[in-house]
């Protein structure tokens, strides 16, 4: 998790001595300065982690934070469901009890949801009500996926997945008094890493880092192998009266194997590259039965493209082998 974080440079159990000469809390500091100025202060977190987020999940963090209520003089307060789907629709629920009866037997997957709280607080040492803004928001690479499965486009999918989807969630809190956003933050936090999580592959994250690469190693590789063997065979084989005549065939029929495999290596490379790059470790929200599905389809893709890596690997060692085979073939019998 990535977190901005703006901490007071003071605590609120601190006092401020006035031009009066009378000592007030920090609060009350807080409170006018709010007043005056109409600014506050937030809170800023970024998630990163794999989670899978179900609508239970989403009723144990609504408890959470309605607990924290119990701690404080609650003026008003309100909460905002929001989903957004893959087909560019959304649903807006005005309160979480209204939210519980969402169409969870819907077929639309549901690639973001947003939760909103609007609360009105009244401190102790303050009169005047202060409002406080929790905005959280949770994103599924599942549904992501789906949409770009649909929509058959590969581009969206590796520009939107691999780069901008990295973040899995995040969340704001809009603050006066920094003790209260603290015990929210606290609150959403442990929430937070009590969801279920799945874990990268170290593996396939370097793969990753490093895909690129891989066209141009499969290529040289490859050269560079059936440059040794053709050698090692011309060596084992070559006369030293041996004349241009019978030299020349095999020389054309070893650099031209080298210049083939070599391209076809490079292609290979390229098909690996494109699998590694597509399998991602899977996020998501399950709140329909859209959504159980997508999931089903992210892990059935997964599953291809490590495959297809796997196969696309094997096939350039396969290749190198039958090369071999073929400079042994043309060699041993004119050198």
């Amino acid at each position: 998790m990535a977190s901005q974080i703006i901490p007071p440079e003071t605590s609120d159990s601190e006092t401020v001595q006035l031009d009066s000469g009378e000592a007030v809390s920090m609060k009350v500091v807080q409170s006018l300065y709010n007043d005056i100025t109409g600014k506050t202060e937030s809170i800023a977190q970024t998630f990163t982690d794999n989670h899978e987020v179900t609508y239970d999940d989403l009723v144990q963090l609504n408890r959470k934070i309605c607990q924290l209520y119990e701690q404080y003089n609650i003026i008003a307060t309100n909460c905002n469901a929001t989903l957004y789907f893959i087909d560019d629709s959304k649903e807006t629920f005005s309160s979480f009890d209204r939210f519980s009866f969402y169409n969870k037997g819907s077929p639309n997957p549901c690639e973001n949801l947003s939760l909103e709280y609007d609360i009105l607080i009244r401190l102790p040492e303050t009169h005047k009500p202060q409002k406080y803004k929790i905005l959280i928001n949770l994103h599924s690479r599942a549904a992501i996926h789906e949409k770009a499965r649909k929509e058959n486009n590969d581009l969206f999918h590796n520009a939107v997945i691999r780069f901008i989807h990295r973040n899995t969630g995040s969340y704001k809190i809009e603050y006066v008094d920094y003790t209260v956003a603290r015990n929210f933050k606290h609150a959403i936090d442990e929430w937070y890493q009590s969801l279920e999580k799945h874990p990268k592959s170290n593996i396939v994250s370097l793969a990753q880092k490093h895909s690129e690469n891989f066209p141009i190693a499969f290529s040289v590789l490859t050269s560079c192998f059936l440059i040794w063997r053709f050698f090692l065979v011309s060596k084992e084989h070559m006369r030293e009266d041996s004349s241009v005549s019978e030299v020349f065939p095999i020389a054309v029929i070893g650099f031209g194997t080298i210049f083939v495999l070599s391209k076809i290596a490079f292609r290979l490379g390229f098909v690996f590259e494109r699998f590694i790059d597509s399998y991602q470790t899977i996020s998501s929200l399950k709140l329909n039965v859209g959504d159980e599905k997508a999931i089903l389809q992210f892990k059935k893709e997964n599953l291809r493209n490590l495959r297809g890596g796997i196969f696309s690997f094997l096939i350039a060692v396969i290749a190198s082998i039958v090369a071999n085979f073929i400079l042994g073939q043309f060699s041993a019998p004119n050198m």
